[in-house]
């Protein structure tokens, strides 16, 4: 009077379904010329990498969509199955960042700038104007606004 069914599973059996899914896969990605790997920016770049590092990322690509679907138990177990090596991290793989050397010792200028501020540099004659810059000055401005007054926001005037 009870329908209850059970389901075993069996590792082995669902290693090789996961495993024809993942070849499954790659070959869907390879059909469609999708790029994948971790050195990849675009559709046109060109690979440097050997085929066996081009299907390495493949696999682990697909496995990578496979295990979305399925237990964290049995995506390593895939992994393990499909004997990818151990992703090692990018940082590992860029070269250590140069550090500035730091010493006790104070920094030393090697000119002397000093002698630039003399009182030669500071002084400047004035320009000549020219006759457009004259005629300008010459203009009654009253009523004129600034440029920098079509540029400012505007001020909403409070309704009373």
């Amino acid at each position: 009077f009870w329908n209850v069914f059970f389901f075993v599973f069996f590792t082995g059996e669902l290693k090789s379904f996961f495993y024809l899914q993942v070849e499954r896969t790659v070959t869907a990605l390879k059909k469609r010329h999708i790029s994948v790997g971790e050195g990849v920016k675009s559709s046109t770049y060109v690979r440097v990498k050997s085929e066996s590092d081009y299907n390495e990322d493949y696999l682990r690509y697909a496995h990578g969509l496979i295990s979305e679907y399925i237990s964290e138990d049995l995506s390593k177990a895939l992994l393990s199955h499909l004997q990818l090596p151990e992703l090692t991290s990018p940082k590992e793989t860029e070269p250590p960042s140069k550090k500035r050397k730091l010493s006790d010792n104070p920094v030393e200028a090697g000119e002397d700038y000093t002698k630039f501020n003399s009182a030669d540099f500071t002084r400047k004659p004035p320009k000549k104007m020219t006759t457009a810059q004259k005629t300008l000055a010459k203009v009654d401005k009253s009523g004129m606004k600034p440029m920098s007054s079509f540029f400012s926001p505007k001020v909403k005037a409070e309704n009373k």
